[in-house]
């Protein structure tokens, strides 16, 4: 049924005269509509003080459906925006936090908090990736090019796409990585454009480190070099990534909840693509903005040959 009841309509389900069909379809709408709802209440009672003998429902499952539908038109059209609000929030899901609840409660908990204080932190291992630059004495140097992408952050992939700014006259590149311990486990990976897909997958819940060396014609360029720190990155352990996968495929738009879980792994690319796609009237949108400034902004990323 589309609008509302005519007050014919309404004064015929507090008497009691429509036939079951009819008074079906009134309490679906019922159900959705809480005007309708508060205007059929307000005709019961209506009744009650003028003395007549309106009819109840057919039923007294009916009847106390329709005690619930007032109570609830009562609450929703009494409710302010921000009161309204933390009722979703603390019992239900709004559209930014579906899936919340099927999460474990010291997770829910976390998000929660996140919410409520206006802020999450990067994981400490995460943080302490990016490193800081060696002191070396004498003039410092530009590098000729920069490693782009995965630098100091968690990947859910565990064959992630490498990416470095390309270097002007370059006709290959070469990619090197090694475990955290320095200990190779790519070498002599040879690419013609400034990105690559790893052929196979790197063992999970491991730290690693990266280098890229170009050759232009005799020359031989390695970035990151001292005084630069290491480009390195965190493969996320399978738990993690299975269950954000996971909630990403059930509820691939609730991007608040998705954008603070995958920040709180530490797979900051993830998170920013969901912190950005929170639509502008979602109560959380300050907070994706403010989680967004925080972040370090992205370095553009070089087109895949």
């Amino acid at each position: 049924m589309t609008g509302h009841f005519t007050d014919a309509a309404i004064e015929g389900y507090v008497r009691g005269t429509l036939d079951d069909d009819a008074r079906s379809s009134f309490e679906a709408h019922a159900a959705e509509c809480p005007t309708c709802a508060q205007a059929m209440a307000d005709l019961r009672l209506r009744a009650g003080s003028a003395g007549s003998r309106a009819a109840p429902p057919a039923d007294a499952a009916a009847a106390a459906r329709m005690r619930w539908y007032a109570l609830a038109a009562s609450i929703v059209l009494a409710l302010s925006l921000p009161l309204g609000y933390w009722w979703q929030s603390t019992h239900g899901e709004p559209a930014g936090l579906r899936g919340l609840a099927s999460l474990a409660p010291g997770v829910q908990a976390r998000v929660r908090e996140a919410i409520r204080s206006g802020e999450i932190a990067l994981p400490a291992d995460i943080a302490a990736l990016a490193g800081q630059p060696e002191t070396l004495t004498g003039a410092a140097t530009t590098p000729p090019f920069h490693l782009v992408t995965p630098v100091a952050v968690g990947v859910v992939q565990d064959r992630p796409v490498l990416a470095w700014e390309p270097l002007a006259g370059a006709d290959r590149y070469i990619v090197a990585i090694a475990d955290d311990q320095g200990r190779p486990v790519v070498r002599g990976l040879e690419v013609r454009g400034p990105a690559v897909t790893l052929p196979d997958p790197l063992p999970r819940g491991r730290v690693y480190r990266w280098q890229v060396t170009a050759h232009r014609g005799t020359d031989a360029i390695t970035e990151p070099a001292p005084p630069q720190p290491a480009a390195r990155f965190k493969v996320l352990d399978a738990e993690t990534a299975d269950a954000l996968r996971t909630l990403e495929q059930a509820q691939p738009d609730s991007h608040v909840l998705l954008g603070l879980l995958y920040l709180e792994a530490g797979a900051v690319e993830d998170a920013r693509r969901h912190l950005r796609a929170v639509p502008a009237d979602d109560p959380q949108r300050a907070l994706a903005e403010r989680t967004l400034a925080r972040m370090a902004p992205p370095v553009p990323r070089p087109a895949t040959p």
